[in-house]
């Protein structure tokens, strides 16, 4: 009897020992299970053994007469889930950076936001390519100010040829001074080669005296060129943007106008903007560059332009601009309008005494002032442009005589000290 108390005592531990060890494993496998579960949300990064089964658990009547079974013990502590885990995570930071790129990217951009341009191939170089930097200011414009691409055109316009008018108001300055040292010092620069070494270099002197009163130093005679060589590298880039984006053509371009060219990639059907550019052109002809003339060296005597017959036509030239442009879209011509337009009116301020001397610089001088002061230093009556080309060429040759009599000279020295010695 004794003994068999003992065998049930040792067979109940035996039950405890291992209902404790299945409880462990339970909770093993639950937690797993949820592991399991969390790292699913990621891209299905991990594969799970469709063999994981739960052991099986059986309830057993043990007899006080029969033998304690331990294989129920080994089957529990031999029971082990099938399931595979990775050790690690994945890096997702190559491929997450690369599903970001490739949906922003896939976006897609419309005329009102910045960087449209840019995603057509256009402003890809705005930093040292002018007609990009243009393109760039034109969809800042366009975006940020939330206007028109035709009103973007012709406020760029305006911007460029206002930054010009500095250089514009130093070159008139220049030009000015120029016309009075040339008329001034043309008696002296017709005598310069007249006679001897010492004579050549007192007229070279007063020259110079000259030049210098009139304020023309060796850095002032770029303000010549500057204005014109800076104002047609900004036509032309605006002119080649410009027909880049209405052949592309870009999106706004089809509502960008107004009243009968609302659509700026179109041709002018009916010819107005051509019309206005080259009236326009007219009255920047006339009023600007005939007008300018009388500034000019000699005081538009020299000039080419300076013959009536010349100036009828220029008049008339304008309006062979027509032709040329009837091919056009109409946002290159409302560009060109815009562009004539804005240089008529601020070529004239360029002349006005109060705008010269709001930005600071002195009151332009009279045309009878500037015609006086060259007939009496010329002391005949204005030649033309025929006339000024053959004295040139004759001064040219009294320079070559010269400098053979200089030359002549030079030789009877040198011999003259070889054969002293």
């Amino acid at each position: 009897m004794f003994q068999k108390v003992t065998l049930l005592n040792n067979s109940l531990s035996v039950i405890s020992k291992n209902n404790t060890l299945l409880s462990k494993r339970m909770i093993s496998l639950t937690q797993n299970n949820n592991k399991l579960f969390s790292q699913l949300k990621y891209k299905n990064s991990f594969s799970l053994n469709k063999s994981t089964i739960l052991p099986t658990i059986q309830t057993v009547r043990f007899n006080s007469n029969d033998t304690v079974k331990t294989e129920v013990t080994e089957e529990v502590a031999n029971a082990a889930p099938n399931t595979e885990f990775a050790s690690s995570l994945p890096d997702f930071s190559n491929n997450a950076a690369s599903n970001i790129t490739d949906a922003v990217s896939s976006i897609p951009l419309d005329d009102t936001s910045f960087g449209y341009l840019k995603s057509i191939g256009m402003a890809e170089h705005p930093f040292y390519w002018l007609p990009d930097t243009i393109q760039q200011i034109l969809e800042l414009e366009h975006v940020y100010l939330d206007i028109k691409w035709g009103a973007a055109i012709v406020l760029t316009t305006i911007l460029y040829k206002m930054a010009l008018v500095p250089l514009q108001i130093k070159q008139s300055e220049v030009s000015v001074n120029l016309a009075k040292f040339q008329a001034e010092s043309k008696k002296y620069n017709d005598q310069m080669y007249d006679k001897d070494l010492e004579h050549y270099q007192k007229m070279q002197t007063t020259v110079l005296k000259l030049k210098e009163k009139n304020g023309l130093q060796s850095g002032q005679m770029k303000y010549v060129f500057l204005p014109m060589v800076c104002n047609a590298a900004f036509a032309l880039s605006l002119f080649t943007s410009l027909r880049q984006m209405c052949a592309y053509p870009v999106s706004g371009f089809e509502n960008g106008g107004w009243l009968w060219f609302e659509n700026l990639v179109n041709i002018d059907q009916y010819l107005g903007l051509q019309i206005l550019s080259s009236a326009s052109i007219f009255l920047y002809t006339k009023y600007v560059v005939l007008a300018n003339q009388d500034m000019m060296p000699g005081a538009g005597s020299n000039s080419i332009l300076s013959s009536p017959k010349m100036q009828k036509v220029m008049k008339f030239l304008p309006f062979l601009s027509i032709p040329f442009t009837m091919s056009l879209s109409s946002g290159v011509v409302l560009y060109i309008t815009a562009s004539t337009l804005s240089s008529f009116i601020f070529g004239r301020l360029v002349r006005n005494d109060k705008f010269r001397v709001m930005l600071g610089y002195s009151p332009f001088p009279k045309r009878e002032e500037i015609l006086a002061n060259a007939a009496k230093a010329a002391g005949d009556k204005p030649q033309g442009f025929r006339d000024s080309m053959k004295q040139m060429q004759n001064q040219q040759l009294k320079k070559v005589e010269f400098q053979k009599r200089m030359q002549k000279k030079i030789d009877e020295f040198e011999k003259m000290r070889s054969m002293k010695k």
